[in-house]
């Protein structure tokens, strides 16, 4: 959903520069603003694929923790601190099934 509002936003962005310079017949001007809005929204929806929806699913495996399934496990691959994160999670249910096997 988060992916297809940035692309209609983009194409938004894109389609008015492209009425606004057709009008002018500005040709290398309109290549130039193309790149501009283009680019930074190219990043955005990199972006979110790189981050947002890693986290969307560490997010969803705390809630299966808070929900007291402690048995699952959560897939993907992590960049950088959301590695860390995921790993810290995991070992958390890890532990906290192992303690509360005692009880």
């Amino acid at each position: 959903m988060k992916i297809r509002f940035a692309a209609m936003f983009a194409l938004i962005i894109i389609s008015s520069t492209l009425l606004a310079f057709r009008s002018l017949d500005q040709t290398p001007n309109l290549i130039l603003s193309l790149f501009i809005t283009g680019v930074p929204s190219c990043c955005a929806v990199c972006a979110f694929r790189q981050f947002v929806h890693p986290l969307q699913k560490i997010i969803a495996y705390a809630r299966q923790i808070a929900d007291g399934n402690l048995t699952g496990s959560i897939e993907g691959k992590f960049l950088l601190e959301l590695n860390e994160l995921a790993a810290a999670l995991q070992k958390m249910a890890n532990t906290l099934g192992s303690k509360l096997a005692f009880m």
